[in-house]
Protein backbone atom coordinates (compact mmCIF):
# COMPACT_ATOMS: atom_id res chain seq x y z
CA UNK A 1 0.00 0.00 0.00
CA UNK A 2 1.60 3.55 -0.71
CA UNK A 3 0.40 6.56 1.70
CA UNK A 4 -0.25 9.90 1.17
CA UNK A 5 -0.65 13.54 3.46
CA UNK A 6 -2.37 16.10 3.78
CA UNK A 7 -1.38 19.33 3.06
CA UNK A 8 -1.41 20.43 6.73
CA UNK A 9 -0.58 17.17 8.42
CA UNK A 10 2.58 16.38 6.46
CA UNK A 11 3.66 13.88 9.54
CA UNK A 12 0.42 11.63 8.93
CA UNK A 13 0.23 8.98 6.63
CA UNK A 14 -2.91 8.07 5.09
CA UNK A 15 -3.67 4.61 2.80
CA UNK A 16 -4.21 5.95 -0.53
CA UNK A 17 -7.06 3.31 -0.59
CA UNK A 18 -9.49 3.91 1.77
CA UNK A 19 -12.45 2.01 2.74
CA UNK A 20 -15.58 3.50 2.73
CA UNK A 21 -18.39 2.15 4.78
CA UNK A 22 -21.31 2.76 3.06
CA UNK A 23 -21.74 -0.64 0.95
CA UNK A 24 -21.50 -2.98 2.61
CA UNK A 25 -22.71 -6.85 2.66
CA UNK A 26 -26.63 -6.93 3.89
CA UNK A 27 -28.71 -9.69 5.61
CA UNK A 28 -31.41 -10.60 3.39
CA UNK A 29 -30.88 -7.51 1.55
CA UNK A 30 -31.68 -5.54 4.66
CA UNK A 31 -30.06 -1.70 4.15
CA UNK A 32 -30.09 -1.64 7.89
CA UNK A 33 -28.49 -4.59 8.86
CA UNK A 34 -24.59 -5.34 8.10
CA UNK A 35 -23.52 -8.81 7.75
CA UNK A 36 -21.13 -8.54 10.73
CA UNK A 37 -18.86 -11.84 9.79
CA UNK A 38 -18.24 -11.25 6.14
CA UNK A 39 -17.96 -7.56 6.68
CA UNK A 40 -15.34 -8.23 9.81
CA UNK A 41 -13.55 -10.49 7.09
CA UNK A 42 -13.20 -7.44 4.44
CA UNK A 43 -11.91 -4.74 7.54
CA UNK A 44 -9.75 -7.61 8.41
CA UNK A 45 -8.39 -7.86 4.81
CA UNK A 46 -8.35 -4.23 4.02
CA UNK A 47 -5.96 -3.50 7.36
CA UNK A 48 -3.87 -6.35 6.36
CA UNK A 49 -3.26 -5.03 3.22
CA UNK A 50 -1.99 -1.74 4.95
CA UNK A 51 -5.32 0.40 4.67
CA UNK A 52 -5.50 2.61 7.72
CA UNK A 53 -8.36 4.94 6.13
CA UNK A 54 -12.11 4.05 7.38
CA UNK A 55 -15.02 6.27 6.65
CA UNK A 56 -18.59 6.52 8.32
CA UNK A 57 -21.73 8.08 7.63
CA UNK A 58 -24.49 9.27 10.19
CA UNK A 59 -26.72 7.27 8.31
CA UNK A 60 -25.33 4.96 6.57
CA UNK A 61 -26.92 1.49 7.27
CA UNK A 62 -29.73 3.28 8.50
CA UNK A 63 -27.50 3.85 11.64
CA UNK A 64 -25.92 0.32 12.00
CA UNK A 65 -22.40 1.45 9.87
CA UNK A 66 -21.87 3.66 12.85
CA UNK A 67 -22.16 0.79 15.35
CA UNK A 68 -20.31 -1.57 13.11
CA UNK A 69 -17.30 0.53 12.99
CA UNK A 70 -17.65 0.31 16.98
CA UNK A 71 -17.68 -3.03 17.01
CA UNK A 72 -14.26 -3.54 14.30
CA UNK A 73 -12.21 -0.71 13.54
CA UNK A 74 -12.56 1.38 16.49
CA UNK A 75 -11.15 -1.13 19.16
CA UNK A 76 -8.15 -1.56 16.41
CA UNK A 77 -7.46 2.46 16.02
CA UNK A 78 -4.42 2.25 18.43
CA UNK A 79 -2.77 -1.10 18.05
CA UNK A 80 -3.01 -0.73 14.15
CA UNK A 81 -2.26 3.00 13.44
CA UNK A 82 -6.34 3.57 11.80
CA UNK A 83 -7.96 6.36 11.26
CA UNK A 84 -11.71 7.20 10.74
CA UNK A 85 -13.78 9.92 9.52
CA UNK A 86 -17.35 10.30 10.52
CA UNK A 87 -20.01 12.48 9.65
CA UNK A 88 -22.53 15.11 10.89
CA UNK A 89 -25.91 14.86 9.00
CA UNK A 90 -26.16 18.51 8.69
CA UNK A 91 -29.45 18.18 6.67
CA UNK A 92 -30.71 17.44 10.45
CA UNK A 93 -29.68 20.14 12.26
CA UNK A 94 -32.65 22.59 12.30
CA UNK A 95 -30.95 24.36 15.40
CA UNK A 96 -27.96 25.28 16.76
CA UNK A 97 -28.35 22.62 19.47
CA UNK A 98 -28.63 19.99 17.31
CA UNK A 99 -24.80 20.35 16.30
CA UNK A 100 -23.63 19.01 20.06
CA UNK A 101 -26.89 16.80 19.60
CA UNK A 102 -25.44 14.64 17.35
CA UNK A 103 -21.85 14.90 17.78
CA UNK A 104 -22.76 13.74 21.01
CA UNK A 105 -24.41 10.63 19.86
CA UNK A 106 -21.83 10.13 17.16
CA UNK A 107 -19.07 9.82 20.04
CA UNK A 108 -21.16 7.66 22.05
CA UNK A 109 -22.65 5.23 19.66
CA UNK A 110 -18.78 4.97 18.28
CA UNK A 111 -17.24 4.59 21.99
CA UNK A 112 -14.88 7.36 21.52
CA UNK A 113 -14.58 10.58 23.56
CA UNK A 114 -12.86 12.31 20.05
CA UNK A 115 -13.38 11.04 16.12
CA UNK A 116 -10.49 12.43 14.57
CA UNK A 117 -11.96 13.33 10.88
CA UNK A 118 -15.40 14.87 11.48
CA UNK A 119 -17.02 15.91 8.25
CA UNK A 120 -19.96 18.40 7.43
CA UNK A 121 -21.76 16.01 5.53
CA UNK A 122 -22.76 16.91 2.14
CA UNK A 123 -22.38 20.29 1.43
CA UNK A 124 -24.02 22.08 -1.35
CA UNK A 125 -25.20 25.99 -2.20
CA UNK A 126 -28.52 25.87 -0.13
CA UNK A 127 -27.51 23.99 2.98
CA UNK A 128 -24.04 26.19 2.90
CA UNK A 129 -25.84 29.23 3.35
CA UNK A 130 -27.95 27.90 6.23
CA UNK A 131 -25.40 26.27 8.06
CA UNK A 132 -23.22 29.86 7.76
CA UNK A 133 -25.83 31.82 9.10
CA UNK A 134 -26.64 29.10 12.00
CA UNK A 135 -23.28 29.51 13.14
CA UNK A 136 -21.50 26.30 11.85
CA UNK A 137 -18.35 27.37 12.14
CA UNK A 138 -18.68 28.42 15.78
CA UNK A 139 -19.90 24.76 16.35
CA UNK A 140 -16.61 23.61 15.08
CA UNK A 141 -14.08 25.54 16.51
CA UNK A 142 -15.87 25.36 19.88
CA UNK A 143 -15.99 21.52 19.85
CA UNK A 144 -11.88 21.14 18.54
CA UNK A 145 -11.35 23.23 21.34
CA UNK A 146 -13.16 21.12 23.79
CA UNK A 147 -11.52 17.95 22.08
CA UNK A 148 -14.29 16.35 20.51
CA UNK A 149 -13.34 16.91 17.26
CA UNK A 150 -9.91 16.76 16.09
CA UNK A 151 -9.62 17.33 12.51
CA UNK A 152 -12.33 19.33 11.40
CA UNK A 153 -13.83 19.03 7.05
CA UNK A 154 -16.46 18.75 4.79
CA UNK A 155 -18.24 16.97 2.26
CA UNK A 156 -19.50 18.49 -0.99
CA UNK A 157 -22.10 18.10 -3.70
CA UNK A 158 -22.95 21.33 -5.12
CA UNK A 159 -21.87 23.94 -7.40
CA UNK A 160 -18.04 25.18 -7.66
CA UNK A 161 -18.46 28.63 -6.79
CA UNK A 162 -20.12 27.77 -3.31
CA UNK A 163 -17.17 25.15 -3.02
CA UNK A 164 -14.49 27.68 -3.22
CA UNK A 165 -16.13 30.26 -0.51
CA UNK A 166 -16.68 27.08 1.40
CA UNK A 167 -12.91 26.26 1.55
CA UNK A 168 -12.35 30.03 2.22
CA UNK A 169 -14.57 30.68 4.69
CA UNK A 170 -12.32 28.75 7.41
CA UNK A 171 -8.35 28.68 7.86
CA UNK A 172 -8.99 25.24 9.77
CA UNK A 173 -10.29 23.07 7.33
CA UNK A 174 -7.84 19.99 7.43
CA UNK A 175 -10.25 17.93 4.65
CA UNK A 176 -12.25 18.24 1.57
CA UNK A 177 -14.29 15.55 0.80
CA UNK A 178 -14.98 15.54 -3.02
CA UNK A 179 -16.86 13.12 -5.84
CA UNK A 180 -14.35 12.32 -8.59
CA UNK A 181 -14.16 10.19 -11.25
CA UNK A 182 -13.14 10.83 -15.52
CA UNK A 183 -16.24 11.05 -16.23
CA UNK A 184 -17.61 13.85 -13.49
CA UNK A 185 -14.27 16.01 -13.62
CA UNK A 186 -16.12 19.06 -14.18
CA UNK A 187 -18.72 18.44 -12.44
CA UNK A 188 -19.63 19.69 -8.84
CA UNK A 189 -16.28 20.83 -6.94
CA UNK A 190 -14.84 18.86 -9.91
CA UNK A 191 -10.62 19.00 -11.05
CA UNK A 192 -10.77 22.73 -10.26
CA UNK A 193 -12.41 22.39 -7.43
CA UNK A 194 -9.61 20.11 -6.26
CA UNK A 195 -6.58 22.39 -7.33
CA UNK A 196 -8.11 25.61 -5.75
CA UNK A 197 -8.65 23.65 -2.52
CA UNK A 198 -4.94 22.06 -2.74
CA UNK A 199 -3.57 25.06 -3.35
CA UNK A 200 -4.68 26.42 -0.09
CA UNK A 201 -3.41 23.56 1.80
CA UNK A 202 -6.97 22.16 2.29
CA UNK A 203 -6.25 18.19 1.92
CA UNK A 204 -8.82 16.40 -0.37
CA UNK A 205 -10.61 12.88 -0.47
CA UNK A 206 -12.10 11.94 -3.42
CA UNK A 207 -15.50 9.76 -3.42
CA UNK A 208 -17.39 8.46 -5.91
CA UNK A 209 -14.52 7.27 -7.98
CA UNK A 210 -16.62 4.39 -9.41
CA UNK A 211 -19.34 6.74 -9.57
CA UNK A 212 -20.98 4.41 -6.86
CA UNK A 213 -20.80 1.46 -9.12
CA UNK A 214 -21.82 2.96 -12.38
CA UNK A 215 -18.62 3.18 -14.43
CA UNK A 216 -18.27 -0.67 -13.84
CA UNK A 217 -21.81 -2.45 -13.41
CA UNK A 218 -23.68 -0.76 -16.10
CA UNK A 219 -21.41 -0.45 -19.10
CA UNK A 220 -22.42 -1.03 -22.59
CA UNK A 221 -21.09 -3.68 -24.25
CA UNK A 222 -18.62 -2.02 -26.44
CA UNK A 223 -17.46 0.01 -23.97
CA UNK A 224 -16.14 -2.97 -21.68
CA UNK A 225 -14.93 -4.26 -25.33
CA UNK A 226 -12.81 -0.80 -25.35
CA UNK A 227 -10.89 -1.37 -21.76
CA UNK A 228 -10.24 -4.87 -23.01
CA UNK A 229 -8.61 -4.27 -25.84
CA UNK A 230 -6.56 -1.49 -24.49
CA UNK A 231 -5.34 -4.06 -21.86
CA UNK A 232 -7.15 -2.51 -18.62
CA UNK A 233 -10.56 -3.24 -16.81
CA UNK A 234 -13.46 -0.63 -15.63
CA UNK A 235 -12.11 -0.30 -12.28
CA UNK A 236 -8.74 -0.27 -12.82
CA UNK A 237 -8.73 2.31 -15.21
CA UNK A 238 -11.44 4.48 -13.18
CA UNK A 239 -9.30 4.13 -9.96
CA UNK A 240 -5.94 4.71 -11.64
CA UNK A 241 -7.30 7.96 -13.12
CA UNK A 242 -8.22 9.43 -9.59
CA UNK A 243 -4.28 7.81 -8.15
CA UNK A 244 -3.04 9.78 -11.27
CA UNK A 245 -3.75 12.84 -9.93
CA UNK A 246 -0.78 14.50 -7.20
CA UNK A 247 -3.61 16.53 -4.99
CA UNK A 248 -6.07 13.16 -3.39
CA UNK A 249 -4.66 12.00 -0.15
CA UNK A 250 -7.33 9.50 -0.07
CA UNK A 251 -9.29 7.63 -2.48
CA UNK A 252 -12.63 6.12 -1.08
CA UNK A 253 -14.81 3.43 -2.25
CA UNK A 254 -17.66 1.83 -0.36
CA UNK A 255 -16.53 -2.25 -1.18
CA UNK A 256 -19.50 -4.85 -1.15
CA UNK A 257 -17.25 -7.99 -0.98
CA UNK A 258 -14.03 -9.87 -0.06
CA UNK A 259 -12.69 -9.64 -3.54
CA UNK A 260 -13.62 -6.50 -4.00
CA UNK A 261 -11.75 -5.23 -1.01
CA UNK A 262 -8.78 -7.10 -2.22
CA UNK A 263 -8.71 -6.19 -5.59
CA UNK A 264 -8.79 -2.52 -4.38
CA UNK A 265 -5.72 -3.23 -2.33
CA UNK A 266 -3.90 -4.48 -5.55
CA UNK A 267 -4.60 -1.83 -8.19
CA UNK A 268 -3.81 0.49 -4.75
CA UNK A 269 -0.48 -1.08 -4.44
CA UNK A 270 0.46 -0.40 -8.13
CA UNK A 271 -0.57 3.49 -8.45
CA UNK A 272 0.68 6.81 -7.87
CA UNK A 273 0.89 10.22 -9.92
CA UNK A 274 1.98 9.45 -13.41
CA UNK A 275 0.78 5.82 -13.04
CA UNK A 276 -1.65 6.37 -15.88
CA UNK A 277 -0.93 4.44 -18.99
CA UNK A 278 -1.77 5.83 -22.74
CA UNK A 279 -3.48 2.90 -24.02
CA UNK A 280 -5.47 3.35 -20.25
CA UNK A 281 -6.31 7.38 -21.10
CA UNK A 282 -7.11 6.12 -24.61
CA UNK A 283 -9.22 3.82 -23.01
CA UNK A 284 -11.37 6.28 -20.92
CA UNK A 285 -11.11 9.19 -23.96
CA UNK A 286 -13.36 6.87 -25.62
CA UNK A 287 -15.36 5.86 -22.69
CA UNK A 288 -16.53 9.21 -22.00
CA UNK A 289 -17.72 9.99 -25.00
CA UNK A 290 -20.08 7.34 -24.98
CA UNK A 291 -21.30 8.29 -21.92
CA UNK A 292 -22.79 12.00 -22.90
CA UNK A 293 -26.09 12.01 -24.09
CA UNK A 294 -25.29 15.79 -24.74
CA UNK A 295 -21.47 16.68 -25.96
CA UNK A 296 -21.31 19.05 -23.23
CA UNK A 297 -17.56 19.59 -22.04
CA UNK A 298 -18.36 22.52 -19.57
CA UNK A 299 -16.35 25.07 -21.03
CA UNK A 300 -18.26 27.60 -19.88
CA UNK A 301 -18.64 29.41 -23.01
CA UNK A 302 -22.36 29.91 -22.51
CA UNK A 303 -21.62 31.76 -19.20
CA UNK A 304 -22.45 33.93 -17.80
CA UNK A 305 -26.14 33.52 -18.57
CA UNK A 306 -27.88 36.85 -19.06
CA UNK A 307 -30.30 35.65 -16.85
CA UNK A 308 -28.68 33.41 -14.23
CA UNK A 309 -29.02 30.29 -15.83
CA UNK A 310 -26.55 27.05 -15.25
CA UNK A 311 -26.61 25.89 -18.43
CA UNK A 312 -23.37 23.21 -18.29
CA UNK A 313 -24.68 22.52 -14.40
CA UNK A 314 -28.53 21.51 -16.18
CA UNK A 315 -26.49 19.87 -19.35
CA UNK A 316 -24.69 17.11 -16.63
CA UNK A 317 -27.78 16.50 -15.22
CA UNK A 318 -29.63 16.03 -18.07
CA UNK A 319 -26.73 13.21 -18.93
CA UNK A 320 -26.89 11.50 -15.35
CA UNK A 321 -30.47 11.40 -15.73
CA UNK A 322 -30.53 9.77 -19.72
CA UNK A 323 -26.93 8.22 -19.52
CA UNK A 324 -27.37 6.39 -15.73
CA UNK A 325 -30.87 6.89 -14.54
CA UNK A 326 -29.06 8.55 -11.73
CA UNK A 327 -32.14 8.96 -8.86
CA UNK A 328 -29.84 11.91 -7.75
CA UNK A 329 -30.55 14.18 -10.95
CA UNK A 330 -33.77 15.39 -9.37
CA UNK A 331 -32.59 16.34 -6.03
CA UNK A 332 -29.51 17.79 -8.10
CA UNK A 333 -32.02 20.38 -10.57
CA UNK A 334 -33.79 21.20 -7.62
CA UNK A 335 -31.02 23.03 -6.00
CA UNK A 336 -30.54 25.16 -9.18
CA UNK A 337 -34.58 25.75 -8.80
CA UNK A 338 -33.70 26.92 -5.37
CA UNK A 339 -31.11 29.37 -6.20
CA UNK A 340 -33.20 30.63 -9.30
CA UNK A 341 -30.46 29.15 -11.68
CA UNK A 342 -33.10 26.13 -12.97
CA UNK A 343 -34.04 26.15 -17.14
CA UNK A 344 -36.85 28.02 -15.67
CA UNK A 345 -35.42 31.36 -16.01
CA UNK A 346 -34.50 30.81 -19.99
CA UNK A 347 -35.87 33.43 -22.02
CA UNK A 348 -34.95 31.75 -25.17
CA UNK A 349 -32.76 34.60 -26.38
CA UNK A 350 -30.05 32.43 -28.18
CA UNK A 351 -26.87 33.97 -27.08
CA UNK A 352 -25.50 30.13 -25.91
CA UNK A 353 -26.24 28.62 -28.89
CA UNK A 354 -24.93 30.86 -31.08
CA UNK A 355 -21.61 30.27 -29.05
CA UNK A 356 -21.39 27.12 -27.88
CA UNK A 357 -18.54 25.31 -29.85
CA UNK A 358 -20.58 22.08 -29.66
CA UNK A 359 -22.98 23.31 -31.25
CA UNK A 360 -25.67 21.97 -28.72
CA UNK A 361 -29.22 22.69 -29.16
CA UNK A 362 -29.08 23.82 -25.69
CA UNK A 363 -32.94 25.42 -25.64
CA UNK A 364 -34.45 22.50 -26.37
CA UNK A 365 -32.11 20.35 -24.02
CA UNK A 366 -32.24 21.91 -20.98
CA UNK A 367 -36.36 22.69 -22.00
CA UNK A 368 -36.52 18.93 -21.43
CA UNK A 369 -34.33 18.72 -18.28
CA UNK A 370 -37.32 21.43 -16.71
CA UNK A 371 -40.49 19.87 -17.60
CA UNK A 372 -38.93 15.92 -16.60
CA UNK A 373 -37.30 17.17 -13.40
CA UNK A 374 -38.66 20.40 -12.31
Amino acid sequence: MKYRTFPKLPDLKLSQFGMGLMRLPMVDGNYGEIKRKATGNMVNAAIKGGVNYFDTGYTYHEGDCEKFAAETVVPKLDSHNLHLAAKLPQWLVKEKKDYDKYLDEQLNTLGLNQIEFYLIHSLHDTTWKKHKELGMMDFLKRAVNDGRIKYPCFSYHGTLDAFKEIVDSYDDWIMAQIMLNYVDENWQAGVEGMKYAYKRDVGIVVMEPLKGGLLTKKLPKDIKETFTANDTTPVKAAMKWCYDLEEPTVVLSGVSTLPQTLGQIEIADKAAPGCLSQKEKDAIKIAKENFKAVPCSACEYCQPCPFGVKIPNILEIYNEHIIFKNNDAKSWYKRLVDTKADAGHCTVCGACEKICPQEIDIIEKIKQVHKKLS
